[in-house]
């Protein structure tokens, strides 16, 4: 018999992070099924308007940088290195694999005329091997099967620096140096810099990631904040209106990353704590929900709504808000059946022990499996 775990906050520490994270993943959702939406005219402009969403991900890589400082500040060995590695592909890995490989059956049937794309080029198989290791987004000049794992890819390029990420931050480097950064991609020719979801991506993630490492640095300071907890509402709020409204991306990111501050702030100081581990659950959706909600977009909404039952405005808003719902149920299932069983089988891998390291095993697989669900 099954047994399904209920949703549960990751930590008691960061439920305001826990929350944002998840906030940040049903926008993204909300973001890329919009446009399949009939909505009423005076909200039409303001749904047209929601470009500025994509700063959402630039929330995402702070709250890393601000995680990785946290869970991994400490890293000063080879061996460490080695192990923080081992837990973030035991983290990321199973479940890109797996929808990267949806996506690929998808592109065998694209390749056959079976399967109609406005964007063939994602199915692009010469890069199908960057894909499954995590490179994609640093070399292919578009996106990449599952496409929304562009994002994954360019944090493990930061994760692989993150040693030398972590002396920057150790030196009190990371918030001038993520300013510096911030005003260089401003003024760079070309595509907006918050537009990168290849070759540069990781340069688009690099001074959020920053950022979040040093309101970690400051957190004991930022923990003096009044009124956090309400400050980082009422930023996330400001950043939706915001964005419908079409506010300067300038403006909207100093909204977002404010929201981030308040949010670290109020984390550290326990400022509206109980209200909050209410929905810090929520947030341990967030990377199944990140990563699924894109296969229902192109089969349940763009294939089956859309091409095969041919469905009006009315019915297609309806579907809409279905495959969300089929998206979070997937995503729960996904955690308790797939992505947990197979963190803790990786994490419990040792390559190349020796034998006289086996009777001591089991006890390092439940060491193991107690951090991760920690994790």
């Amino acid at each position: 018999m099954l047994k399904l775990r209920p949703l549960r906050a990751e930590s008691d520490e960061m439920p305001h992070m826990d929350f944002m994270r998840f906030f940040g993943a049903i926008s993204i959702v909300y973001f890329h099924y919009r446009g399949e939406l009939t909505l009423p005219a005076p909200l039409t402009a303001f749904n047209d308007n929601l470009e500025g969403f994509r700063l959402l991900m630039e929330m995402f890589f702070a709250i890393s940088g601000l995680a990785m400082a946290r869970f991994y500040g400490e890293i000063a060995t080879l061996h460490q290195y080695g192990g923080f590695l081992k837990k973030r592909i035991a983290r990321l890995g199973p479940l890109h694999w797996l929808t990267a490989v949806l996506f690929m059956a998808m592109g065998l049937l694209v390749a056959q005329d079976v399967l109609h794309t406005n964007h063939p080029e994602n199915y692009d198989f010469r890069y199908a091997l960057p894909n499954l290791l995590l490179l994609h987004a640093w070399i292919s000049p578009h996106l990449s099967f599952n496409d929304v794992s562009w994002s994954i890819s360019a944090e493990w390029a930061l994760y692989l620096i993150l040693p030398l990420l972590l002396v920057i931050m150790r030196r009190g480097w990371a918030f001038p140096l993520a300013l510096l950064l911030y005003g260089v991609l401003w003024v760079l020719p070309g595509d907006p810099w918050y537009m990168w979801t290849s070759n540069l991506s990781p340069l688009r993630a690099l001074p959020s990631f920053l950022f979040g490492m040093a309101a970690f640095n400051a957190r004991l300071t930022l923990a003096h904040l009044p009124g956090a907890s309400w400050i980082c509402g009422a930023c996330l709020a400001a950043f939706v209106i915001g964005a419908g409204l079409a506010a300067p991306f300038p403006v909207l990111l100093a909204i977002i990353l404010v929201a981030f501050t308040a949010g670290v702030a109020a984390d550290y100081s326990g400022q509206g704590k109980r209200f909050m581990m209410k929905l810090a659950p929520l947030g341990s959706l967030t990377y199944s929900l990140y990563m699924v909600h894109p296969l229902y977009e192109v089969v349940f909404i763009i294939f089956v709504g859309q091409r095969l039952l041919h469905l009006g405005s009315a019915a297609m808003n309806a579907w809409v808000v279905l495959a969300i719902v089929l998206a979070l149920v997937t995503s729960w299932l996904s955690l308790n059946l797939f992505e947990m069983p197979a963190r803790r089988w990786i994490s419990g891998l040792r390559l190349g022990a020796r034998r006289g390291d086996a009777r001591a095993a089991p006890a390092r697989r439940l060491i193991g499996a107690a951090r991760q669900a920690k994790e």
